[in-house]
């Protein structure tokens, strides 16, 4: 085995997954298992290597903070495709989904509804100063378990902030017409861009973040760029400067 994951996936059910070494390749075992036992599902597939990161070792003149306040829960973060499904695209290599997890779960009753999930209407904030450069706003949020809206534009609402010449902050799925700042707004960091929802290629409310090096979205040549936060916690731990990993609760260190 060379790595593992285990992931709750829904109020039932949790899946276990290990990448093990096959001979020279390396074989990706997931089984899905419900809370009493029962097995859901199992897949076996070959795991085809990441290509190489044009920006690996590249480190920001940006600090960047985490763009909310409380403590959130890491879904998506980290440097493998086993850790973060984002991995796999250039321009969100360093992406992550975070959204808030209390007492076992990510919502609270059946979580049939947006306003079940603990991260429903939960402030975003800027991460670091710079210019608006784009915002799509009004975009209906999805019920939760359907993914609708992501052919208007698969971040749903959204907000780009450029932090540098290079850095594109990308923050996606806003509830709609919650988005407080337009193109051209000059803004700092833990200014209020809007509350977190459900839209476009979501099914589930929960924030993402990603920095690139080019305004649009769609840009080909776009390449992510690592995402460092300043100053937080992971698991009740100081962290001066790091990258979030899935599973680890995160929140300012000043909170």
């Amino acid at each position: 085995r060379t790595a593992e994951r285990a992931l709750p996936v829904g109020a039932g059910s949790s899946t276990y997954t290990a990448d093990r070494a096959w001979g020279a390749d390396t074989l990706r075992i997931s089984v899905n298992v419900a809370s009493d036992g029962t097995i859901l599902g199992l897949t076996a597939v070959p795991v085809q290597p990441l290509p190489p990161d044009p920006l690996a070792g590249y480190t920001s003149p940006v600090t960047y903070r985490l763009p909310f306040d409380g403590t959130w829960w890491v879904l998506w973060g980290g440097d493998t495709e086993l850790l973060n499904y984002h991995a796999a695209t250039a321009s969100q290599r360093h992406a992550y989904d975070v959204m808030v997890w209390r007492d076992g779960a990510t919502h609270e009753g059946d979580g049939t509804r947006n306003e079940d999930y603990w991260v429903w209407s939960q402030l975003v904030l800027v991460p670091a100063a710079g210019e608006i450069v784009a915002v799509v706003d009004g975009q209906a949020d999805n019920p939760p378990g359907q993914v609708g809206g992501a052919e208007v534009h698969p971040a749903g609402n959204h907000v780009v902030i450029q932090t540098a010449p290079d850095e594109y902050v990308f923050l996606a799925h806003f509830q709609s017409d919650t988005i407080q700042v337009a193109p051209g707004d000059t803004v700092a960091a833990g200014d209020l861009l809007g509350l977190a929802g459900n839209s476009g290629n979501s099914s589930e409310p929960h924030l993402h973040i990603h920095i690139q090096t080019e305004a649009d979205f769609f840009d080909p040549t776009a390449q992510g760029v690592p995402l460092v936060f300043d100053d937080y916690l992971a698991d009740g731990q100081p962290v001066a400067a790091g990258v979030p990993r899935q599973g680890q609760f995160i929140a300012p260190a000043d909170d």
